[in-house]
């Protein structure tokens, strides 16, 4: 798979299916992908699109948009969600949240260089907060939205679900940050930390409910 560079920031990523018994490969879509936005900074505000297989489908979004689609095999949009959301701008206390976190994991680090990188990324730190952290697909088609988080962009104790007919569903909550690696139909399978940061694997049952909450 190759992907091709544009001057305006954006990747093509292509989507790909394969056939096993002739181990040929093929691109049958091609989607925007934005890397890391705004370009040649280093604010820890990022700015970036993911492509997630949901149900069969491939499902696209940018985190700095209220948009979700959903796309075929053949690259084609079979469905689009968009709800209505205002992003909020960054505070001091987003910038402490953050700055408290990188002296954490980077505590053996010479301390010179802790404070010059804090430096710079206080220079650049600012301006929009994305909408929500990443997305991944589960085995029903939906898309599960993380929140964004300064402090642990990687585990959340709570994700937002949008349905595959764009029905925005409640919150999902678990007992711990919880970073889910697949979602079946009826169970959830991913990482979590207790409270010594402490990584293990997690398998939750899912139970469904109505709009509104799951």
């Amino acid at each position: 798979a190759l992907r091709r560079d544009d001057p305006g920031g954006w990747k093509d990523l292509p989507l790909l299916t394969v056939d096993a018994g002739l181990s040929a490969v093929d691109t049958v879509a091609m989607l925007p992908q934005i890397h890391r936005w705004p370009p040649g900074v280093r604010n820890p505000i990022v700015r970036w699109a993911f492509t997630t297989e949901a149900g069969g489908s491939a499902a696209y979004g940018r985190n700095d948009g209220p948009e979700i689609l959903w796309m075929s095999a053949a690259g084609d949009i079979v469905q689009m969600a968009r709800w209505d959301a205002v992003a909020r701008t960054a505070t001091e206390a987003d910038w402490a949240t953050y700055e408290a976190r990188y002296r954490e994991r980077s505590s053996r680090s010479p301390a010179e260089r802790i404070e010059r990188v804090l430096a710079e990324l206080r220079a650049d730190f600012g301006g929009p907060v994305p909408l929500f952290r990443f997305g991944i697909g589960d085995a029903e088609g939906n898309v599960w939205l993380s929140p964004y988080d300064f402090a642990d962009p990687a585990f959340a104790p709570r994700f937002h679900v949008v349905r595959h007919d764009g029905t925005w569903l409640g919150p999902v909550v678990f007992p711990r940050p919880f970073s889910p690696l697949s979602i079946g139909t009826d169970r959830v399978v991913g990482v979590e930390r207790d409270e010594w940061e402490v990584p293990a694997l997690a398998v939750y049952e899912s139970r469904k409910g109505g709009v509104g909450g799951c």
